[in-house]
């Protein structure tokens, strides 16, 4: 039950951690320690319920696998401790290289969840292992996974409904047997999910996945766009409190399913961004020809108030393209994951971030360093597709689901890390050059995402 003791918590969690289990049931089994007793009683206000306490442990990408409140090696530690004497002196002392904890490049597939719902991702998994005739650890995990989440809503649902959250319980309900039917379902099944990955750092096209909800809506008459617009806001404030710091909605640009009701909630997303963007997202606006020029004009608006980032599909898809060799239809899927950096959408996850100081160095001596962050961003993968397989987020990434496999064990394709570069403009192509040569030697994708 939520609301216990921390330390009742903490006991169960680490029973679980060290307990003989598939990496992947281990998994399921500390987020079922963790859930639904992390959930925290809705505030005054409050339109949805999914506020978690923050706890000194837990399983969570964001921090880089599982952490501990007392000594005990976080998965980072083990991440260090598997490097070479050399490379550990590199990545953990060097003052060329600093390597950030976490992993923060996943911009998951959140148009599935909508449409899917939980149990329909149930029946995407049991699909896949009915048709193999083999078990899979992945298959397994995933479907333990799911059970905490249907688990956990149901209780969540209780305490919804405790606190006068009425329609937030009717939606919880819901969602644990169909997928949303409307805006507001959409959105509490989006911050449920949430609440389980650590709020995310990157919400994805937000207006192609809920552009279809918004748009059956507002045809229903069941909601007016001053009703979507406050939903919204409260939705993006809650994820913000959740995580410490505005998470990142992606808007426009090519590729989008539905375009008039994409753009319609784009501009619901720019309203909020309009009234309320110091405290509620970063907003990441990609325009093209083919956009409404009324919601192209408030894009460019907002960028020259600084109050949006621009990026100009023109431009963005074919240089997508290029860093990393891919093709049109999965260029245009990008969505921004950082300063300079961009990530795949599901077909991808790109991620610690390697930021690598090349000021005064030669291509050859900054050469041995690109190698280095591509050593790291394997090893990096490789102990965490053991330690912290990331389940959920498996789930809704390309692939994973009909593999069997897991986001690091080679269930998505495009896997890899992002290196920043300080200085070298001197050798900017050689570098490029360089981090493209690592695909072959460690067959993860190291790209170079920008120069500050």
């Amino acid at each position: 039950m939520p609301f216990e003791n921390t330390s009742l918590i903490e006991s169960q969690f680490l029973e679980v951690v060290h307990a003989t289990n598939t990496p992947e049931m281990r998994e399921a089994r500390a987020l079922d320690a963790l859930y639904p007793a992390r959930f925290a009683r809705p505030r005054v206000g409050d339109l949805f319920a999914g506020r978690v306490r923050e706890l000194p442990f837990g399983c969570d990408a964001h921090r880089g696998g599982y952490f501990f409140a007392d000594e005990q090696p976080s998965t980072r530690d083990k991440i260090l401790a598997a490097c070479t004497p050399h490379l550990r002196r590199l990545v953990d002392g060097s003052s060329r290289l600093r390597v950030s904890s976490g992993w923060s490049g996943f911009v998951l597939d959140y148009g599935t969840l909508l449409q899917h719902g939980l149990q329909g991702l149930r029946v995407r998994v049991d699909a896949r292992r009915n048709i193999a005739h083999a078990p899979r650890a992945a298959w397994d995990g995933m479907l333990a996974a799911l059970d905490v989440l249907c688990g956990s809503a149901s209780v969540l649902a209780e305490i919804a409904a405790d606190a006068g959250l009425e329609r937030s319980a009717a939606a919880l309900e819901v969602i644990v047997t169909h997928p949303p039917h409307t805006l507001f379902e959409a959105l509490q099944l989006l911050l449920f999910f949430d609440a389980f990955i650590g709020f995310p750092t990157q919400h994805g096209r937000m207006d192609e996945y809920l552009g279809d909800l918004y748009a059956a809506d507002l045809r229903a008459g069941r909601i007016t766009p001053d009703e979507a617009e406050h939903l919204l806001a409260e939705f993006l404030r809650m994820c913000t409190d959740g995580r410490g710091a505005p998470g990142r909605v992606t808007i426009g640009g090519r590729g989008r399913r539905n375009p008039s009701h994409a753009d319609a909630f784009a501009a619901l997303v720019v309203d909020v961004a309009e009234r309320q963007l110091g405290y509620t997202v970063r907003l990441d606006a990609r325009v093209h020809t083919e956009d409404s020029p009324t919601l192209r004009n408030r894009l460019r608006a907002l960028a020259a108030d600084g109050r949006a980032a621009l990026h100009e599909d023109a431009a963005l898809i074919p240089q997508i393209e290029r860093d990393f060799d891919v093709t049109f239809n999965i260029a245009e899927r990008c969505v921004p994951i950082g300063d300079a950096a961009y990530g795949l959408g599901p077909a991808g996850c790109h991620a610690p971030l390697v930021e690598l100081d090349a000021s005064g160095l030669s291509a050859e001596d900054a050469a041995p360093l690109v190698e280095a962050a591509a050593d790291f961003h394997a090893l990096a993968c490789d102990v965490t597709g053991v330690e912290a397989p990331c389940l959920l987020q498996s789930m809704l990434l390309d692939g994973c689901i009909a593999r069997g496999e897991t986001v690091f064990t080679g269930g998505v394709r495009m896997l890899g890390g992002m290196l920043r570069v300080r200085g070298g403009e001197h050798v900017r192509e050689q570098l490029r050059a360089c981090a493209r040569d690592q695909r072959e030697r460690t067959w993860l994708h190291t790209y170079v995402c920008g120069w500050v």
